[in-house]
C-alpha cells in the first residue's frame, strides 16, 4: 500500500497484460478536481520502459507537459493542498 498526499503526482506502469490496479480516494471522486501531466514529458525524467510500445489512456494521451500545465496555472498549489489535507483529519 502507498499513501499519496493531496496534490502529489503519481503514475503506474504495467509490465504485464491483464494487470489490475485499484486505489482509494479520501472522498468522493470529482472529475473536475483531477489533474494530469503526460508521463512522457522529458522534463519529468521518469524511467519509463520502451516508450514506443506504451499504451496510454485517452486522458493521458492528451495530458499537458509540466511546462504547459504551469503556463496554464493548473498545477496544484502547495499551501492549498496542505489546507485540504488538514481539513480531512479534523
Amino acid at each position: 500500500a502507498m499513501y499519496f498526499p493531496v496534490g502529489l503526482g503519481h503514475a503506474f506502469v504495467s509490465l504485464e497484460d491483464d494487470t489490475v490496479m485499484s486505489y482509494m480516494l479520501s472522498g468522493g471522486y470529482v472529475a473536475e478536481h483531477e489533474l494530469a501531466l503526460t508521463a512522457l514529458d522529458p522534463a519529468l525524467g521518469l524511467p519509463l520502459p520502451d516508450r514506443d510500445r506504451m499504451i496510454l489512456s485517452d486522458r493521458d494521451s492528451v495530458a499537458p507537459t509540466l511546462a504547459e500545465a504551469a503556463e496554464a496555472g493548473t498545477l496544484p498549489v502547495y499551501e492549498r493542498c496542505l489546507e485540504i489535507e488538514k481539513a480531512m483529519y479534523r
